[in-house]
Parts: structure tokens; C-alpha cells; sequence
């Protein structure tokens, strides 16, 4: 599994709940967990996870449910930290962008504007 594409993953779409559940711009916990259990978040990660091509063959790394588990059990301690870094902060202003917008903006149009920027700091936390 990318785990930095599965982490930029679920620090966006549990911020997005989070917020959207309390208006707060805390990645709740609560949240952090509900994301990762869902069956639409871990098919959002396989949709995203691309096999690895080398010359004669294709190695797919599909994750299982217990990666899943292994994994929102390894980052959530790492919740605050995550919350300091600005591209997460930006992910936070633009939903809040969003909210104020209300129906004159689809719903996570702004958020998906700074998922690069969480992924790049994905990668950086997870060296590389």
C-alpha cells in the first residue's frame, strides 16, 4: 500500500468530516476512526493506489482489512501533529471557504485544491 497516499487520504477526508460534523478545525478522533472503518474510504484508497509496473510484471499491493486496521492504529497518535502543518491548516480554511459558500460550492471542490500539498507532507513525515 502507498502509505503516503493512504495517509494524505485520511487526514483529508477526516478532516472534512470532522469539520463538517463540529465546525471545528480539529481532526477528531472519533472521525479519524469512523473514516478509515468506512467501506467508501477504503475504496477510495484502492482507487487510488496504482500497481507497481517493472519490466515482466505488475506487483499489486491491494491492501486487506487488517492493513486498514494496523494502519488507523499506527497514525492516530499523530493527529495533533498532523493538524500543525499548514497544508492541513489550508485544508481546513478552504472547507470553512466552503461552508460559507454554501450551495454556490460542490461539496469538497475547495478541500481537493490542497490535497497535493497534504500528500507532499505525507511523504516528507513518512521520509519519503
Amino acid at each position: 500500500m502507498s502509505k503516503p497516499m493512504a495517509l494524505a487520504l485520511a487526514i483529508t477526508e477526516s478532516a472534512a468530516l470532522s469539520f463538517r460534523s463540529t465546525g471545528q478545525k480539529v481532526i477528531e478522533r472519533s472521525c479519524w476512526h469512523e473514516t478509515l472503518d468506512s467501506k467508501s474510504f477504503q475504496e477510495l484508497v484502492l482507487r487510488n493506489l496504482k500497481p507497481i509496473k517493472t519490466l515482466f510484471t505488475v506487483q499489486n499491493d491491494t491492501p486487506t482489512l487488517a492493513d486498514f486496521q494496523d494502519f488507523k492504529n499506527e497514525y492516530v497518535a499523530h493527529l495533533h501533529e498532523f493538524m500543525r502543518w499548514s497544508s492541513v491548516r489550508t485544508v481546513f480554511a478552504l472547507l470553512e471557504a466552503e461552508k460559507e459558500l454554501g450551495d454556490r460550492a460542490p461539496e469538497d471542490y475547495f478541500p481537493e485544491m490542497a490535497f497535493d500539498y497534504v500528500l507532499e507532507d505525507c511523504q516528507e513525515f513518512l521520509g519519503g
